[in-house]
């Protein structure tokens, strides 16, 4: 789990800057855009209008920008999961609260105010990765045995967050612990 908020949190700063090299790219003004592509990319653009490579660009930002602010959270996850209060408690926990912040940014995505296919596609892929691993956590009771015992969490936190098909199944591997 640490491993896989760690990679996030790269992949937002990786982002970032990307997206702020693609802002100085796009103003064909400031910078010679020729140094950012191939030759090879070079002959097909000529092709293209400068038009339609700024409005790639825009877009490209535009995505990047908004990549980087849906894995924001993923940044404050890596520091929680990382930190001396953490718990095997904490790990579900904290996939229980990326899932949750998965649904809404879908909702906003899908929304006709801010509809974003790209952006809707790739929180898709987020959202199949993550349950993967939020499925395996099935495989061992442990996770559910430790939420059971934090004292902040218990039945309550399980009953509140999980779906009511997943509970008894949940409950019944940890107590054979």
């Amino acid at each position: 789990m640490p491993h896989l908020l760690s990679q996030a949190k790269s992949f937002s700063t990786a982002l970032l800057r990307s997206s702020q090299h693609l802002q100085i790219a796009a103003d064909p003004y400031k910078v010679d855009q020729r140094q950012f592509y191939s030759r090879k990319a070079i002959a097909k653009d000529r092709k293209s209008t400068s038009r339609t490579r700024q409005q790639d660009a825009v877009v490209l930002i535009d995505f990047l920008q908004k990549a980087h602010l849906f894995l924001q959270l993923f940044a404050a996850a890596t520091l929680y999961s990382e930190g001396d209060k953490s718990s095997i408690s904490s790990a579900l926990m904290t996939i229980d609260i990326l899932l949750r912040h998965y649904e809404q940014q879908k909702m906003k995505y899908k929304s006709l105010a801010t509809r974003d296919d790209l952006m809707l596609t790739s929180i898709e892929i987020g959202w199949f990765i993550i349950d993967k691993y939020y499925k395996r956590s099935d495989e061992v009771p442990v996770y559910t045995a430790a939420l059971l015992l934090d004292p902040l969490k218990r039945l309550t936190y399980i009953k509140k967050n999980w779906h009511p098909s997943w509970i008894k199944p949940a409950v019944a591997k940890a107590t054979q612990i």
